[in-house]
């Protein structure tokens, strides 16, 4: 069968792969999407770009960076020439794009993409966005890998900031679920912070970061959560911070690695 709504399904279907850990499923369906949107949109038509971005998001979880590259420039130059350079769906094929020039080791064009992401959710959502945030703490992540604490730090306490703020915001009109996940996120947000102040040897941070962790293991403990995965917040901070980049939403992600998408040109993103 070649039809759109075909291929739909099997990009949906593939996203839920994606989103569970199942890369190797995925793979097939979103390759058979990709020829059928191709057959039946054709190359210029955003649901084609989905397609070449959701592929190279399971080669980038494979480990294959190298063939999600050219997929993901492939995919932004679409979203470029359809939508325009000054549309927050750009700035978000920017970091996705960048995310895989951290992984190949190219740092220097990594950071070109992160600025201008940064720079177009300015201008295209304001400051207090919480997808600012995430190109904030991207670009801090990115800072982080290089050794540059000093760098990295007052973007992080920046999108640490924001988060708080919209946790204070929006608590009121939310559902207690939607407050603890909330919440947790802003707890996140928190124990990468420390991290980063405690690597970047910032005065009194020594204290704070280990009472936080302290904190933040009896917590998880007593969610009877595998000790395991809580001992690492107490070990060298690159390892801690290490962990602490997967505690940010992904939608984003605050180091949102990119995600599948579903149904057209719909993100939470990088």
């Amino acid at each position: 069968m070649k039809h759109p709504d075909y291929a739909e399904s099997l990009n949906n279907l593939g996203a839920f792969y994606a989103s569970t850990g199942q890369a190797q499923r995925a793979l097939p369906l979103y390759r058979e999407a990709l020829l059928i949107r191709q057959e039946t949109l054709g190359e210029k038509h955003p649901h084609y770009a989905q397609s070449l971005h959701n592929l190279a998001v399971v080669c980038a979880s494979l480990g294959d960076y190298a063939a999600a590259l050219p997929l993901h420039e492939k995919s932004m130059e679409i979203h470029r020439a359809a939508l325009g350079e000054k549309h927050p769906e750009y700035a978000g094929d920017l970091g996705d794009l960048a995310v895989i020039y951290e992984e190949l080791g190219k740092y220097g064009p990594a950071e070109n993409l992160h600025r201008q992401a940064l720079e177009l959710r300015k201008q295209t959502l304001g400051e207090k966005h919480p997808q600012y945030a995430v190109s904030l703490i991207n670009l801090a992540l990115l800072y982080f890998r290089r050794g540059d604490y000093q760098s990295a730090e007052p973007l992080c306490r920046e999108a640490l900031e924001i988060r708080r703020q919209l946790v204070d915001d929006t608590s009121a009109v939310l559902s207690e679920r939607q407050q603890m996940a909330m919440a947790a996120s802003l707890r996140g947000a928190v124990d990468c912070y420390l991290s980063l102040a405690f690597a970047a040897q910032l005065p009194g941070s020594t204290p704070i970061a280990m009472c936080w962790r302290g904190r933040a293991a009896c917590s998880l403990a007593n969610t009877q959560r595998d000790w395991g995965a809580i001992i690492p917040r107490t070990a060298t901070p690159s390892r801690s911070w290490s962990r602490c980049r997967d505690a940010w939403p992904r939608g984003s992600s605050p180091y949102r690695r990119p995600r599948a998408r579903k149904h057209g040109v719909a993100r939470s993103g990088n």
